[in-house]
């Protein structure tokens, strides 16, 4: 009886703390049944801070993604608006690691979402270790992952790694490495060219011991679904702090994709734009991106006159190869696609 009360109280709260929260087609975010609890993803939801939100720890949303991963939750990088998913419990007592104190409410339990601190001078963007890029050619790997100690499905912060050395470079005993994988070759909306492969980033690993013919590596950090076979490179780390600089005069491009394969990108989402260093692309320069229409002033004349432009979004650039760059969406009126025109209203 008292375990049932509990639960209700439990139930009651977490409802509660969404109260003021943007609702999905009138269903509220938080649900319980006899198994555990259910959430409606709300726009800026990702499995990493609902994670970190109702089991206190991020790194836990590999259990979350395999707990949901049929359905609805297919890739565990995209998930959308209304789905809803499933918070089980464990054991005897609910799967969110959240303490009810006896006498006194919980205080209300805001949703979390990370956005960039936008100051005069800089943006500060906590998770730009995260973000991968374009480049030409596949960067020479120092390794790969070739076995994961008892041969888990779903690799995560403290399991043991096995890596073949690759390249000719050996692995540095004590140093972290990216683990990464590639995607493509991408294509340049305009010209159809090809433009190069996405460096996709899954986690970071340090190298604990070195053997004649293979090194064993301790994941540190998962940014997302690590697998057998991904490739190592050395982890350099970024300044969070990005620095705003000037964008180039007359300036205009295009969104190659978005960095999760996305068709669809808003706020927040990070992507990649055909133009880079040889186009004067630095880090910190933002720009806008928008449509631009046609059509006849007169209905009996043939001819049609281009129209203001449109902006509906802006992005600000993190990081920079030769021909390509990696931006993030700062601000949508409405949805982004590759294809998209980027440019510098000045």
């Amino acid at each position: 009886m008292v375990r049932k009360i509990l639960g209700l109280l439990f139930s009651f709260l977490l409802i509660g703390s969404y109260a003021g929260a943007e609702e999905n087609q009138g269903v509220p975010p938080v649900e319980s049944d006899q198994t555990g609890f259910y959430y409606i993803i709300k726009k800026g939801d990702t499995l990493w801070d609902l994670s970190r939100r109702f089991l206190n720890s991020e790194w836990e949303w590999p259990q979350m993604w395999k707990d949901n991963h049929q359905e609805p939750i297919y890739n565990p990088h995209l998930i959308y608006p209304g789905q809803r998913i499933r918070l089980r419990r464990r054991g005897s007592a609910p799967a969110l690691a959240l303490t009810l104190p006896v006498t006194t409410p919980a205080p209300a339990v805001q949703p979390k979402v990370i956005k960039p601190v936008i100051q005069a001078d800089f943006y500060k963007y906590a998770r730009i270790n995260m973000v991968g890029f374009i480049r030409k050619e596949i960067v020479s790997p120092h390794g790969v992952i070739f076995k994961v100690k008892e041969d888990k499905t779903l690799i995560g912060m403290g399991d043991i790694l096995y890596i073949r050395p690759t390249g000719g470079t050996p692995l540095i005993m004590g140093r972290q490495y990216y683990v990464y994988k590639t995607i493509g070759p991408l294509n340049d909306p305009d010209t159809k060219n090809e433009v190069g492969y996405q460096h996709y980033y899954t986690g970071v690993v340090e190298i604990t011991v070195i053997e004649e013919q293979f090194a064993i590596a301790l994941v540190k950090e998962t940014f997302r679904e690590m697998v057998v076979g991904e490739m190592l490179i050395p982890f350099e780390p970024s300044e969070p702090k990005v620095i705003l600089s000037k964008a180039v005069k007359g300036l205009q491009g295009k969104i190659i994709a978005g960095e999760e394969g996305q068709i669809l990108l808003g706020e927040l989402n990070i992507a990649f734009i055909n133009k880079g260093t040889v186009d004067g692309v630095q880090a910190g320069q933002q720009y806008q991106i928008f449509y631009q229409e046609a059509a006849r002033v007169k209905p009996d004349d043939i001819s049609k006159i281009t129209l203001t432009p449109v902006e509906y979004a802006s992005l600000i650039v993190l990081r920079v190869e030769q021909a390509t760059a990696t931006v993030l969406i700062t601000d949508s009126k409405r949805t982004v696609k590759p294809g998209s025109t980027i440019y510098n209203p000045e």
